[in-house]
């Protein structure tokens, strides 16, 4: 028995350890599984990935700050608009609550019940919505062994410590690399390494005893045409474009205005007229077979703003007492422009909020004025959803840029696209005889989803989402100084895009007008800083800026295109910096509202590499929406950061 019994107390059978011991076996696994668990956690923050929450916009649309996401009122499309002005630590004389967003494709100025927002009552069919609440940033992992392993690329979204305060972190996308000269002008970059530079000019440089002025003047004079344009991968140009405009978020009331059709038919010599028929609901344009070449071309036709000499468009509409727009049927269009939907807001104080109520109509009070984009983009895409009902003949896209045609033709009998640049081939960079030609899916009948892009001096075709690889370089050199154009027999930069046919049926739907994101080249110009380093901004050009709406008043007359100095080489703004061993030059994609490398110490414009903490890897936690289902995940705004 007492032997039994001792067995017993400290074993079971065949020999296992009785409960008390395999208890305390469980319990210091338990401990040593969450222990390993933490340790491998902080090794795993220390050296693969970090979770991360934007906290602006400057890197919008790639990456959302805290922001509001709504659709429009008026024509139903989702688009977000920026609230960093709600977060936490802005500082207290810019904190302020966001009760406005204006919609990119409509321009309709909705106004959101910011004071009800947050109220839910469901019995109550007069509570705001809690989805016009703002919303926390994208939250993202960002890999932080990556630039141990490779050298970072151009145009990865980087994160790393503000070189000003090592305690903040920020993400945007790296541009300059180090060792070069890079260029900022008219929206786009330019790049010149440094071993093309001249004896001089290096010796210059690398000289710690010279003045920065002095260095900033020769870098400054180099001509651009020593320098080449940065191109995107078409990777990051799909990630980066920016609607513009689409076929399906068009308002009636629009319609009913008066306010003439974006997409209109055009042919040269009006030899097609009649070819295309256009559905009223301005959705669906449908082709009949012409041995002419026939197009459906796209006009920058905006509602107007109010600018103080009488109501504006939309106001027209919802309050028919002021009576109908004027001359609505002679609008033309305009330039499209570096509009962003989400720096068009408009916020009020929080102290004010309590006396804030919603306008029931729209806002006339000139919110839009200095939000309308204020640099005429040429970089631009065109897609559409073609039915093609045509076994032969031909679909066209033409993108126009400074007057010049840039053409791609698919021929639907073979489904061969060739590219030309105003009818030939000698303005690409490899200036051969034949044309860049491949072979597409776009053959006979069928339906396919198409893309056409003109980007950084560089053609690109997508069908059905696909990159069209075409037999050789599709790359060119364009007029850096180029204007807009437009002829009686052409409208060329007034209808910058277009989609044709030749002796084919086609009927096409979703049709969608990007634009390339516009670098601004603008520096900080504060007081304090040009007085302590006047060389440096004296060698700078500053040019007179016209009011935002004078720009406006050239962007839509054609008639001044020719002569305005705002298209003039000496007109354009532009900015130039050198980065040295181990500099990089970030900045964000929301140009115009993005604190980056532009904006710096006028002698430190540039991150180190031990400054580095990773690469930007994928959004995996977007905002949530709040209704019908509360903390729904946002599926659609997960992936890879590109």
């Amino acid at each position: 028995m007492s032997k039994s019994k001792t067995k017993s107390g400290k074993h079971g059978a065949k020999g296992e350890p009785a409960e008390p011991v395999m208890a305390s076996r469980s319990v210091r696994e338990t401990i040593e599984s969450i222990v390993i668990a933490i340790i491998l956690a902080f090794l795993f923050r220390a050296f693969e990935a970090e979770a991360f929450v934007i906290p602006t916009g400057s890197m919008a649309p790639t990456l959302q700050g805290r922001h509001v996401d709504i659709p429009c009122q008026k024509c139903g499309f989702w688009y977000r608009a920026g609230a960093s002005m709600e977060n936490s630590d802005t500082r207290p004389g810019e904190q302020g609550v966001v009760v406005a967003a204006t919609c990119p494709i409509c321009r309709f100025t909705m106004t959101l019940d910011r004071n009800n927002a947050g109220k839910m009552r469901p019995a109550d069919p007069n509570a705001g919505n809690p989805n016009q609440e703002s919303f926390t940033g994208d939250r993202i992992l960002v890999s932080k062994f990556a630039y141990d392993l490779a050298d970072p690329e151009r145009f990865d979204v980087i994160v790393f410590k503000y070189p000003h305060n090592a305690t903040q972190n920020y993400i945007k996308r790296l541009v300059g690399l180090p060792e070069e000269v890079i260029r900022i002008q008219h929206g786009d970059v330019y790049t010149l390494p440094f071993k093309d530079l001249t004896s001089e000019e290096k010796e210059l440089l690398e000289d710690s005893k010279s003045n920065i002025g002095t260095k900033m003047r020769v870098v400054n004079e180099i001509d651009l045409s020593r320098f080449r344009m940065i191109r995107k991968p078409a990777d990051k140009v799909q990630a980066m474009l920016q609607l513009v405009h689409d076929t399906d978020f068009i308002p009636g009331e629009l319609i009913a205005s008066g306010l003439p059709s974006r997409w209109q038919e055009w042919s040269p010599g009006n030899a097609g007229q009649g070819v295309w028929e256009t559905s009223e609901d301005r959705k669906t344009y449908k082709s009949k077979a012409s041995d002419q070449e026939s197009w459906v071309r796209y006009r920058h036709i905006l509602p107007r703003i109010n600018w103080g000499d009488g109501p504006s468009d939309w106001s027209r509409i919802l309050r028919p007492e002021l009576g109908p727009i004027p001359q609505v049927e002679k609008r033309a269009g305009q330039l499209i422009t570096d509009f962003y939907a989400y720096n068009a807001d408009l916020s009020v104080s929080r102290g004010a909020m309590s006396q804030y109520s919603p306008k029931t109509s729209h806002l006339d009070d000139e919110m839009l004025q200095n939000k309308q984009g204020l640099h005429w983009v040429g970089d631009l895409a065109v897609e559409c959803l073609a039915n093609i009902t045509s076994d032969q003949g031909e679909l066209l896209l033409d993108l126009v840029e400074g007057g010049v045609h840039h053409q791609c033709r698919i021929d639907l009998a073979t489904g061969k696209a060739q590219l030309t640049i105003d009818g030939s081939g000698d303005a690409f960079e490899t200036q051969a005889s034949e044309l860049p030609s491949a072979s597409t899916a776009v053959r006979g009948q069928g339906t396919h989803r198409i893309r056409f892009a003109n980007v950084d001096d560089q053609l690109l075709l997508w069908v059905d989402h696909k990159l069209v690889a075409f037999d050789r370089s599709t790359a060119f050199n364009s007029d850096p100084n180029a204007r807009p154009q437009m002829t009686e027999a052409d409208p060329l930069d007034l209808a910058p895009l277009g989609v044709g046919v030749k002796n084919a049926s086609v009927e096409l739907t979703d049709l969608r007008v990007y634009r390339d994101v516009y670098y601004v080249a603008t520096r900080r110009t504060s007081p304090f800083q040009q007085a302590d380093y006047p060389e440096y901004y004296a060698n700078e050009h500053f040019r007179s800026h016209p009011t935002n709406r004078e720009l406006f008043e050239i962007f839509s007359t054609p008639s001044t295109w020719a002569t305005t100095d705002v298209f003039d080489p000496q007109g354009r703004d532009k900015i130039t910096y050198w980065l040295e061993k181990d500099q990089f030059f970030p900045m964000g994609d929301n140009s115009p509202q993005s604190a980056d490398a532009r904006m710096w110490h006028p002698t430190e414009w540039y991150v180190k590499r031990d400054l580095l903490t990773g690469k930007a890897l994928l959004i995996y936690w977007p905002h949530h929406w709040r209704r019908p289902i509360p903390l729904q995940p946002n599926f659609s705004r997960m992936g890879l950061i590109r």
